[in-house]
């Protein structure tokens, strides 16, 4: 058993109050926040004992819990992704050649090798390269895959923080205050 006090409303209600609140500001049902006094004018207030029911237990894992593994397994996810997309860019056709072959002695080349290197490093790299069609499809469907996964990673983060934002306001509106009585 607790010892409650009556804090009177201008609409009729009496709004019980332990001394803990003294000094705070609470809330009626009718809207008006109503400053409860201190320790010492609380004591002229009326009275009411209060039985003290046992407190759930909080589950230790809820939506929020739920919302933050789902929130880092997106993050995740993305990071794969990141990782996976980095090592899957189509190469280049000038990055086709391989180092090895520029770095042989052109003296040991055979005559067709030494020209498909001739023929690279003369291009140079301020000069446009024909534009090869097998390149060019490889990356555009390479940027279809980018675009649809950060398409649903987008959509993913989305749905997570609406659900986080109306779990939010759902728990703030069930919220209840302190059991009103009235006279």
């Amino acid at each position: 058993m607790s010892l409650k006090y009556l804090l009177p409303c201008e609409c009729g209600v009496r709004i019980p109050v332990g001394k803990a609140q003294a000094g705070e500001v609470v809330s009626c049902v009718c809207g008006r926040r109503i400053e409860v006094p201190t320790l010492l004018r609380l004591q002229s207030l009326d009275t009411i004992e209060v039985d003290q029911p046992l407190r759930e237990v909080e589950a230790s894992w809820d939506i929020r819990n739920g919302l933050i593994v789902v929130g880092v397994a997106i993050t995740l996810f993305a990071a794969a992704g990141a990782v996976y997309f980095f090592f899957t860019r189509p190469a280049r056709p000038d990055e086709q050649v391989s180092r090895e072959r520029l770095n042989q002695r052109v003296d040991t080349m055979p005559l067709a090798r030494t020209y498909e290197v001739w023929e690279y490093l003369r291009h140079g790299l301020h000069r446009k390269r024909a534009i090869n069609v097998d390149y060019q499809r490889a990356m555009k469907a390479y940027r279809i895959r980018l675009g649809v996964t950060l398409a649903i990673l987008a959509a993913a983060g989305g749905a997570t923080l609406v659900g986080g934002l109306a779990l939010a306001r759902s728990r703030r509106a069930s919220r209840g205050g302190p059991e009103h009585l009235t006279p």
